[in-house]
């Protein structure tokens, strides 16, 4: 696919994703100015996914994934979340499936006040990271 297609899907994406800032702030409990939460809650991929079938990403992805990143430089990343979050959200989610494996594993962004990521987490805890080669 050529670079321009490339952009201009990722533009559309974006278009979708900024469309439903509406939608949901917080799921999580706690979550303060930081973006760190006291107890983390992750939707249920069956029934809430609007993404059901996840994405495949690149290890190098998974390595730049870190604190402080804001939700254009994730969206460049990992692409639009794969729930009902939209640009206005304070928690992303993902679906990632591990190259090389059969593991899945849920992937939960929580932004801070200044919409930069604040944590990171994962379900099972850690599978992103080991998947990111860290």
């Amino acid at each position: 696919m050529n670079e321009f297609k490339t952009s201009s899907m990722r533009i559309a994406a974006l278009a979708v994703v900024l469309g439903l800032a509406g939608c949901a702030g917080t799921v999580s409990k706690g979550v303060d100015d930081q973006g760190q939460a006291k107890e983390i809650i992750f939707p249920d991929p069956v029934k809430q996914a609007t993404q059901p079938e996840g994405s495949y990403p690149s290890t190098e992805s998974l390595r730049n994934l870190r604190a402080g990143l804001t939700k254009t430089q994730v969206f460049q990343l990992m692409g639009p979340p794969h729930f009902t979050e939209g640009f206005g959200a304070r928690e992303w989610d993902y679906l990632l499936h591990l190259q090389g494996t059969n593991v899945v594993c849920q992937l939960k962004l929580i932004y801070d006040k200044q919409t930069q990521v604040g944590s990171i987490y994962s379900k099972p805890e850690g599978c992103s990271t080991v998947a990111a080669g860290k």
